[in-house]
């Protein structure tokens, strides 16, 4: 049975539809990013799973519970928001207890467990200090222990890492992560972020217009989009517009400007037929000085080059359009501006899609 179970779920505010029938099953244990950009729905669907709003239509259940119509303090949720939200005139330690006396915890209970929520946070410390005298990592762990102190069922976070400066955002990546499955919560995380939902994810629903276009594992939702506003979101892609022209298999071939032919994976159930497009992403092409014959190559001219140390960005220009190319810096030279060259790559490194799939 699933630990949280969303079925056809809907929130309405007067004329939008902030959230469209949004159903998801989450597992015991699993951390499951809801991601999209802003007005997408995922902190609205967020506060629905909380009860911090009643949905429209639809169900929601924890464990076997139907919880559509509970109010939120009888879920059993821990909640961490985007401000952190801690109380300044009461002490870390009287934050983390909060959700506890209000809970009706005896005393001698309370001080053991916010010692163990602190010690869990590595911030036994700064039991007496208040939130003004820590940083905002220090905040963000706070929040954090204060909503695991509970012991809930589940752990919802509402994009708790964005106030962070980007060294201490990564830091908080790979602490927040090693917290969750240590404690093995089943956690939803609300964040608009790309990078922090491939890094913290066990699977990513990736939401656009209040409903989820595609839900997979971070390389599943990277490598195989269902569309292409899903591949356009997700890092950057190099898009190509032709025409199919037969398919094989798996594979299928596109008729694209210049004459050429490039040939990638269709996704199952898709009818490769008509106009349609070629997305392949910067990383996977190469730049050679020749053709292969069994990789897909488009002749082209560096347009420029963004020396960046460990890699080298490029932007090629071809009969098919513009590229973007991130290259290994192997050689320690850069292609220079004017240069001819192929752009190769690998079929299996083609997603294409017909037309009609665009988003």
């Amino acid at each position: 049975m699933a630990k949280l179970e969303l079925e056809h779920i809907s929130k309405r505010f007067d004329a939008v539809l902030a959230v469209d029938r949004v159903s998801l099953s989450i597992q015991e244990g699993e951390f499951v990013s809801l991601l999209g950009p802003s007005g997408c729905g995922k902190t609205t669907t967020l506060g629905l799973i909380a009860g911090f709003l009643a949905p429209d239509g639809g169900c929601i259940r924890i464990g076997s519970r139907d919880v559509t119509a509970e109010p939120p303090y009888r879920r059993n949720t821990g909640m961490v928001f985007q401000n952190y939200a801690l109380f300044p005139h009461m002490t870390v330690a009287q934050n983390i207890a909060f959700g506890l006396r209000m809970r009706r915890v005896p005393k001698a209970d309370i001080r053991g467990k916010v010692h163990r929520a602190l010690d869990l946070v590595q911030l036994p410390h700064t039991a007496d200090r208040y939130p003004r005298q820590l940083s905002g990592g220090q905040q963000q762990r706070i929040a954090l222990a204060r909503a695991l102190v509970i012991e809930p069922a589940i752990l919802l976070l509402d994009e708790p890492l964005s106030n962070l400066d980007a060294k201490l955002r990564e830091e908080m990546r790979i602490e927040l992560r090693e917290i969750q499955r240590r404690v093995g919560i089943t956690t939803v995380f609300v964040t608009h972020d790309q990078t922090e939902a491939l890094a913290l994810s066990d699977r990513v629903a990736v939401m656009d217009h209040g409903a989820i276009v595609q839900v997979g594992s971070p390389d599943t939702i990277y490598e195989r989009p269902a569309t292409e506003f899903v591949a356009g979101f997700i890092g950057t892609t190099n898009r190509i517009e032709g025409e199919f022209a037969g398919a094989t298999g798996p594979y299928a071939t596109l008729k694209v400007p210049g004459g050429r032919e490039v040939r990638g994976l269709v996704t199952p159930g898709t009818r490769p037929a008509g106009a349609g497009l070629a997305l392949v992403r910067p990383e996977k092409i190469a730049l050679t000085a020749e053709a292969h014959p069994d990789r897909n190559a488009l002749p082209g001219t560096v347009e420029h080059s963004v020396y960046l140390g460990m890699v080298i960005h490029y932007v090629v220009v071809t009969d098919a359009g513009r590229f973007t190319v991130v290259s290994q810096n192997v050689s320690g030279a850069a292609h220079a501006p004017g240069s001819g060259v192929v752009l190769s790559w690998d079929r299996d490194h083609t997603l294409l899609l017909p037309a009609e799939s665009r988003s």
